[in-house]
């Protein structure tokens, strides 16, 4: 017994000495689940508390000049949210890993109209900010049945709100486009939008008091473009997280360290024709050592930083706006042509002020929903749903561990359950494939991704 102890332990010795560097480096941070191959994190050490950037998103600050207060905003977005089942498991999920789910853009309004009773405030003002993590079925389902998809379910999150009552929409990142033979995805999904929104409003069944409004946020970057990025206050169009730890596959939800691969070349270390300055790349630019999150047009790779929240929020609104930092008032730089928005609310279209703002969507607008649902997930994985279970006829451990355990529950998952129930329970299961009814058997937490073997 002793030499078969022996032999194992210089066997497991050897066999840590033959893992590759890089595996090594890879799995260094803490949370690394291998069945899913990434990080399971819940990441507050980035992000100001659950926003996709440094500070408040674009829709907090409408909420502060339209209805008064910051607060006055109730957020059903999600980060890595597709706007519908894209992945066609007749469950929504996030685009980037199936394990989190239930909070696709369509759900997002269900669950919203489930609370509400049914009911939608008509002096509220409904934001929707989705379709950029529905590029990820492209590959699936190719450019035009993707479109086709997601244009789909954005008119059904319209259709939900206004069939609850919601009077005000708007569609900060849409707008109306006449050109012809479109090939490019986004170009796609756009007109599509609009095209079936204008469809539905054209018809005899929906309110004629309806009003579904285009941002056409584009035109705010087009005009940093033609006046000059330093004149928006910014040192780069690059972005600002890229150093010791880049988080990725969900943004302030669960990070991956990619620190010692990216970038690995001097091309792959610029963004946009700017440089990303990583502190870990041979092609670092001291000049940025100093620089601020600000500093930068984006946070990270995806998402705007907070002064590019700010500047996106005096275009939609055509104004000044008021903040919680600094001197308390951010100006507007924007003289490019005036937002549909704010338009509507200068010609009576539509109120200039409401009771409340709600946002649905994705990253781009979302509060810190996405960082609530994901730190649940984590902590609850590896838990069972109850401490203890009663054996019935026809149960088998592999069943009992699949129903009553928190998360994604792959076979390799299960195992892993199976085997922890197992070991729980000796003093009463010999044989795991011979349980018996009313039997009270132990349902252990199993210990995190990283310790399990």
């Amino acid at each position: 017994m002793k030499n078969k102890l022996l032999w194992t332990f210089i066997f497991t010795l050897l066999f840590g000495m033959i893992i590759s560097p890089k595996t090594m480096k890879a799995q260094s941070a803490e949370g690394f689940d291998p069945a899913d191959e990434m990080y399971i994190k819940a990441d507050t050490d980035h992000y100001w508390k659950g926003r996709y950037s440094n500070g408040r998103v674009f829709a907090e600050y409408i909420a502060k000049e339209v209805a008064g207060d910051y607060d006055n905003l109730t957020n059903y977005a999600v980060g890595g949210a597709f706007s519908g089942d894209m992945a066609n498991t007749e469950e929504e999920q996030s685009n980037w890993s199936s394990w989190l789910k239930g909070w696709g853009g369509v759900e997002q309004t269900e669950k919203f109209l489930t609370e509400m009773n049914g009911e939608a405030d008509p002096e509220a003002l409904y934001i929707i900010s989705i379709g950029g993590n529905d590029t990820y079925a492209i590959e699936n389902l190719g450019v035009e049945r993707t479109a086709d998809l997601s244009s789909d379910y954005s008119l059904e999150m319209v259709q939900n709100l206004v069939e609850g009552g919601a009077k005000y929409i708007l569609l900060p990142n849409r707008f109306e486009d006449q050109r012809k033979d479109l090939t490019d995805f986004d170009d796609l999904r756009n007109q599509q939008v609009v095209q079936k929104v204008e469809d539905y409003l054209a018809q005899d069944s929906t309110p004629d008091d309806v009003e579904v409004i285009y941002g056409h946020n584009q035109q705010l970057r087009e005009n940093i473009d033609e006046q000059g990025f330093e004149n928006f206050g910014y040192k780069s169009m690059g972005f600002y997280l890229v150093s010791d730890w880049v988080p990725a596959y969900g943004y302030g939800l669960a990070s991956e360290d990619n620190s010692d691969i990216f970038p690995t070349s001097e091309a792959e270390d610029f963004y946009g024709a700017y440089g990303q300055y990583s502190t870990d790349s041979e092609y670092y630019n001291p000049e940025a050592a100093d620089w601020e999150p600000d500093d930068f047009y984006t946070y990270d790779e995806y998402h705007l930083s907070n002064r590019s929240q700010k500047h996106l929020a005096t275009y939609l609104l055509n104004s000044d706006i008021h903040t919680d930092d600094g001197d308390g008032t951010f100006e507007q730089v924007y003289n490019g042509e005036v937002s549909g928005f704010a338009e509507a609310i200068a010609d009576g279209t539509i109120p200039s002020d409401y009771t409340t703002v709600y946002t649905f969507g994705d990253s781009s607008i979302d509060t810190g929903r996405g960082l609530e649902v994901t730190t649940e997930l984590v902590e609850n994985r590896g838990k069972p749903k109850v401490s203890s279970y009663v054996v019935t006829n026809g149960d088998n451990l592999w069943n009992i561990a699949k129903e009553n355990y928190h998360g994604e529950q792959t076979n390799a998952q299960i195992l892993k359950e199976v085997q922890a129930i197992y070991q729980a329970n000796q003093d009463q299961i010999q044989n795991p494939d011979l349980i018996f009814p009313n039997q009270t058997i132990t349902l252990p937490k199993l210990d995190d991704s990283k310790r399990m073997k």
